[in-house]
């Protein structure tokens, strides 16, 4: 079970990384149009 926990765990970080990046790039391409 602590496997499991722990795979989920590791996913959902990886997930997060991924939407914080995607957010930062945004606001980049924000401040390139501008």
């Amino acid at each position: 079970m602590k496997k499991i926990i722990a795979v989920l765990a590791a996913v959902a970080a990886a997930a997060g990384l991924r939407v914080l990046a995607r957010r930062s790039n945004t606001q980049v391409h924000r401040i390139n149009q501008h």
